[in-house]
């Protein structure tokens, strides 16, 4: 199998948190019944009516409840208003001193879970305000986009989250063994904006793998670039050039990287002159 087939698989692989199986999780993860039976029932229901002055006064009578994890995915009550998308529950919880760090089966912590929400930002400086860890690692042992809290935040096209993490500390040098991080979240979605801001505007480090070829051999950030064919008019082509200029000027030439077969097939020379 060539080299631009190869990726194209391991790029569907590593975007399995968005597969039907893990939708399913996510849907049954949004159930506030989970917590049915359980000590934090009553919480939980205040919880789910974002009730502030009934969470703030069952919190202060028994703060354990605040970080009770139900037994079968292993969710806080903070863990299920991120993914309800209950902002002034998350405030309350967290100002009443729940944890966002706690980790569930999956190894993803609210904060990590707060970092990759699509919508908005706001979940996230909520939790960083509260205590969440810009560097904390996912605990998850399979393949893991969202590993830390960067990296989730550079899965959600948001450069302003990107940056706000960034400032308050994030290691934007992290690499798993398998290579995941900040820079290959940002490829993976063709975030060219946020690529740039970690490569150019802050110097992270694009000469470490990033992942591997089917044949285990490492594959780099250049190599992700090549197989970015954007119109050449298009404002990702032109962030896609400021960081091929800046990584030849650091010794990487993407010129001289092969061009994948497949792109070989589907576009004229004058397009991959330049693209």
């Amino acid at each position: 199998m060539n080299r631009y087939l190869t990726l194209v698989c391991i790029w569907m692989v590593i975007s399995i948190h968005c597969s039907p199986k893990k939708q399913n999780q996510m849907l049954m993860t949004s159930e506030i019944k989970l917590f049915e039976n359980s000590r934090v029932w009553k919480l939980a229901k205040a919880v789910e009516k974002q009730d502030i002055k009934e969470i703030k006064e069952i919190a202060k009578a028994d703060s354990t409840l605040l970080n009770y994890q139900e037994p079968k995915y292993r969710i806080t009550l903070l863990h299920w208003s991120v993914n309800a998308n209950k902002l002034s529950a998350v405030t309350a919880l967290a100002e009443c001193g729940a944890n966002p760090n706690i980790q569930n089966y999956a190894g993803i912590s609210a904060f990590i879970e707060a970092c990759n929400n699509l919508e908005t930002s706001d979940y996230c400086k909520v939790l960083l305000k509260y205590g969440g860890d810009v560097n904390a690692i996912s605990k998850a042992k399979g393949i893991e986009d969202n590993r830390t809290p960067l990296a989730a935040a550079s899965l959600s096209y948001d450069l302003a989250r990107v940056k706000l993490l960034v400032e308050a500390g994030a290691n934007i040098d992290y690499h798993s063994e398998r290579g995941e991080c900040a820079l290959r979240s940002a490829c993976i979605n063709e975030s060219m904006e946020i690529l740039k801001y970690l490569i150019v505007d802050k110097g992270a480090d694009f000469k470490t793998s990033i992942g591997f070829w089917g044949d285990g051999s490492p594959a780099y950030v250049v190599d992700w670039l090549r197989l970015m064919d954007f119109p050449l008019d298009s404002e990702k082509h032109r962030f896609k050039m400021e960081i091929v200029e800046y990584m030849k000027s650091k010794g990487v030439d993407y010129w001289k990287a092969p061009i994948p077969k497949g792109l070989l097939d589907e576009y004229d020379s004058v397009y991959l002159e330049k693209y």
